[in-house]
């Protein structure tokens, strides 16, 4: 019995500080990070069905990493699977009121939370694109 109480305080312990236990509000401290593409859909307006952009990608960009890391440095990791040629590069990242500009794209930030967030960036026709990212 000591054991298995002594594992839950343990385990309460461990959890207690880590990203995910924060307040977890929309800045640039708690979006730095690693990022996996889990969704990506769009919209080609207010009319159409909305289409799975991800099913058009090859299989080597679906695995990418994207890490927003300190400083706003952007970084596009060929991760998993490379292409050929590689598809990683840099730019840069900031945070405007709810929208990330990632290098010169402006993206409203949707559901935040500091496991994962979508990113929208929507026409003035109704159509838009979103990517929906979670923590790799």
């Amino acid at each position: 019995m000591k054991k298995l109480l002594f594992f839950f305080i343990v385990a309460a312990i461990s959890g207690t500080g880590c990203k995910k236990d924060r307040d977890c509000k929309f800045n640039s401290e708690n979006i730095q990070g690693s990022y996996k593409i889990v969704s990506i859909v769009s919209r080609e307006d207010a009319s159409s069905p909305e289409e799975d952009e991800l099913a058009y990608l090859d299989a080597c960009e679906r695995d990418d990493i994207l890490h927003f890391n300190d400083g706003g440095i952007y970084l596009l990791e060929d991760a998993g699977e490379i292409c050929t040629p590689s598809n990683s590069f840099g730019s840069t990242w900031a945070i405007s009121g709810n929208n990330l500009i990632v290098n010169t794209e402006l993206f409203e930030v949707e559901n935040f939370s500091c496991s994962g967030f979508t990113l929208t960036q929507t026409e003035s026709d109704g159509g838009y694109y979103k990517v929906k990212l979670t923590e790799d």
